[in-house]
Protein backbone atom coordinates (compact mmCIF):
# COMPACT_ATOMS: atom_id res chain seq x y z
CA UNK A 1 0.00 0.00 0.00
CA UNK A 2 1.30 3.84 -0.95
CA UNK A 3 1.94 6.03 1.56
CA UNK A 4 -1.24 8.16 0.06
CA UNK A 5 -3.31 4.88 0.16
CA UNK A 6 -2.73 4.54 3.98
CA UNK A 7 -3.14 8.44 4.28
CA UNK A 8 -6.30 8.20 2.03
CA UNK A 9 -7.60 5.58 4.69
CA UNK A 10 -6.48 7.06 7.75
CA UNK A 11 -8.41 10.41 7.23
CA UNK A 12 -12.22 9.32 8.88
CA UNK A 13 -10.02 7.99 11.96
CA UNK A 14 -7.72 10.84 12.26
CA UNK A 15 -11.15 13.25 11.84
CA UNK A 16 -12.80 11.55 15.02
CA UNK A 17 -9.80 11.62 16.92
CA UNK A 18 -10.47 15.17 16.65
CA UNK A 19 -13.63 15.34 16.99
CA UNK A 20 -13.30 13.70 19.95
CA UNK A 21 -11.16 16.36 21.89
CA UNK A 22 -12.42 19.25 19.65
CA UNK A 23 -16.26 18.62 19.21
CA UNK A 24 -16.50 21.39 17.09
CA UNK A 25 -17.09 19.98 13.59
CA UNK A 26 -15.66 23.30 10.96
CA UNK A 27 -12.61 23.82 13.53
CA UNK A 28 -11.75 20.29 13.36
CA UNK A 29 -11.80 19.97 9.44
CA UNK A 30 -9.52 23.06 9.64
CA UNK A 31 -7.44 21.35 12.29
CA UNK A 32 -7.34 17.94 10.20
CA UNK A 33 -5.82 19.71 6.87
CA UNK A 34 -2.94 20.63 8.85
CA UNK A 35 -2.11 17.52 10.64
CA UNK A 36 -2.45 16.19 6.89
CA UNK A 37 0.57 19.01 5.93
CA UNK A 38 2.25 17.94 8.61
CA UNK A 39 2.12 14.58 7.74
CA UNK A 40 2.83 15.00 4.09
CA UNK A 41 6.11 17.35 5.19
CA UNK A 42 6.99 14.56 7.18
CA UNK A 43 6.36 11.35 5.24
CA UNK A 44 10.27 10.69 4.39
CA UNK A 45 10.12 10.46 8.34
CA UNK A 46 7.85 7.62 8.41
CA UNK A 47 9.62 3.75 8.71
CA UNK A 48 7.99 1.57 6.16
CA UNK A 49 6.65 -1.61 8.17
CA UNK A 50 6.18 0.44 11.25
CA UNK A 51 2.33 1.19 12.85
CA UNK A 52 1.51 3.98 10.63
CA UNK A 53 -2.04 4.64 12.79
CA UNK A 54 0.49 5.59 15.68
CA UNK A 55 2.72 7.67 13.74
CA UNK A 56 -0.37 9.53 12.13
CA UNK A 57 -1.90 10.13 15.43
CA UNK A 58 1.42 11.45 17.23
CA UNK A 59 1.16 13.66 15.15
CA UNK A 60 -2.71 15.08 14.88
CA UNK A 61 -1.81 15.14 18.99
CA UNK A 62 0.76 17.50 18.43
CA UNK A 63 -1.12 19.81 16.38
CA UNK A 64 -4.29 19.35 18.52
CA UNK A 65 -1.92 20.26 21.44
CA UNK A 66 -0.73 22.96 19.39
CA UNK A 67 -4.24 24.15 18.68
CA UNK A 68 -5.15 24.36 22.04
CA UNK A 69 -2.15 26.49 22.87
CA UNK A 70 -2.72 28.68 20.44
CA UNK A 71 -6.37 29.26 21.25
CA UNK A 72 -6.21 29.45 24.83
CA UNK A 73 -7.89 32.54 24.92
CA UNK A 74 -10.99 31.36 23.97
CA UNK A 75 -13.04 29.59 26.83
CA UNK A 76 -12.11 26.37 25.94
CA UNK A 77 -12.75 23.98 29.75
CA UNK A 78 -11.28 20.58 29.77
CA UNK A 79 -13.18 18.37 31.44
CA UNK A 80 -11.93 15.31 33.11
CA UNK A 81 -12.73 12.24 29.96
CA UNK A 82 -10.26 14.70 27.73
CA UNK A 83 -7.88 14.98 29.77
CA UNK A 84 -7.74 11.05 30.47
CA UNK A 85 -7.93 10.50 26.64
CA UNK A 86 -4.94 12.60 26.12
CA UNK A 87 -2.78 10.55 29.14
CA UNK A 88 -4.61 6.87 27.83
CA UNK A 89 -3.09 7.77 24.04
CA UNK A 90 0.27 8.71 25.15
CA UNK A 91 0.66 5.60 27.17
CA UNK A 92 0.00 3.64 24.00
CA UNK A 93 2.49 5.58 22.10
CA UNK A 94 5.09 4.95 25.18
CA UNK A 95 4.46 1.35 24.55
CA UNK A 96 5.01 1.36 21.17
CA UNK A 97 8.27 4.11 21.31
CA UNK A 98 9.07 1.84 24.04
CA UNK A 99 8.82 -1.68 22.07
CA UNK A 100 10.64 0.10 19.14
CA UNK A 101 13.87 1.32 21.40
CA UNK A 102 14.22 -2.48 22.53
CA UNK A 103 14.04 -3.77 19.62
CA UNK A 104 16.93 -1.57 18.12
CA UNK A 105 19.22 -2.20 21.45
CA UNK A 106 18.69 -6.18 20.23
CA UNK A 107 19.39 -5.38 16.50
CA UNK A 108 22.61 -3.36 17.28
CA UNK A 109 24.37 -6.23 18.81
CA UNK A 110 24.13 -8.28 15.40
CA UNK A 111 25.83 -4.90 13.95
CA UNK A 112 30.02 -5.45 13.56
CA UNK A 113 31.72 -3.44 16.32
CA UNK A 114 32.80 -1.39 13.75
CA UNK A 115 29.40 -0.59 12.23
CA UNK A 116 27.68 -0.37 15.65
CA UNK A 117 30.86 2.20 16.71
CA UNK A 118 30.18 4.46 13.35
CA UNK A 119 25.92 4.17 14.22
CA UNK A 120 26.92 5.09 17.56
CA UNK A 121 29.53 8.49 16.70
CA UNK A 122 26.94 9.35 14.14
CA UNK A 123 24.03 9.13 16.32
CA UNK A 124 24.65 9.80 20.27
CA UNK A 125 27.43 12.33 19.12
CA UNK A 126 25.81 13.55 16.14
CA UNK A 127 29.28 13.86 14.53
CA UNK A 128 29.17 14.47 10.95
CA UNK A 129 29.99 11.97 7.98
CA UNK A 130 33.19 13.47 7.52
CA UNK A 131 34.34 14.06 11.00
CA UNK A 132 33.97 10.41 11.51
CA UNK A 133 35.87 10.03 8.69
CA UNK A 134 38.99 11.60 9.23
CA UNK A 135 38.80 10.00 12.68
CA UNK A 136 38.97 6.47 11.14
CA UNK A 137 41.09 7.32 8.35
CA UNK A 138 38.60 6.19 5.92
CA UNK A 139 36.81 8.11 3.11
CA UNK A 140 33.53 9.89 3.75
CA UNK A 141 31.76 7.74 1.02
CA UNK A 142 33.01 4.33 3.34
CA UNK A 143 31.50 5.50 6.18
CA UNK A 144 28.36 6.73 4.29
CA UNK A 145 27.77 3.12 3.06
CA UNK A 146 28.28 1.78 6.37
CA UNK A 147 25.68 4.02 7.64
CA UNK A 148 23.44 2.99 4.44
CA UNK A 149 23.79 -0.78 5.37
CA UNK A 150 23.56 -0.80 8.73
CA UNK A 151 20.48 1.31 8.67
CA UNK A 152 19.00 -0.71 5.98
CA UNK A 153 19.64 -3.92 8.43
CA UNK A 154 18.50 -1.83 11.53
CA UNK A 155 15.28 -1.06 10.00
CA UNK A 156 14.53 -4.63 8.49
CA UNK A 157 16.02 -6.01 12.03
CA UNK A 158 13.68 -3.98 14.13
CA UNK A 159 10.48 -4.04 12.00
CA UNK A 160 10.90 -7.97 12.11
CA UNK A 161 11.10 -7.79 16.11
CA UNK A 162 8.39 -6.06 16.47
CA UNK A 163 6.22 -7.77 13.87
CA UNK A 164 6.88 -11.15 15.41
CA UNK A 165 6.31 -9.47 19.08
CA UNK A 166 9.52 -10.20 20.20
CA UNK A 167 10.19 -6.75 21.69
CA UNK A 168 6.78 -6.54 23.09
Amino acid sequence: MTFEQMLTEAQPRLYAYLLKRIRKPDVVKDLLQEVNIVIWMKKNNFIAGSNFNSWTYTIAHYQLLKYLQKNKKSPLVFDNELIQSFNDESYADKDFIMARKEALDKCMKHLSDESRLIINVRYSKTKSVNEIAAEQNKSPNAISKVLHRSRLFLLKCISQNIAEGKSI
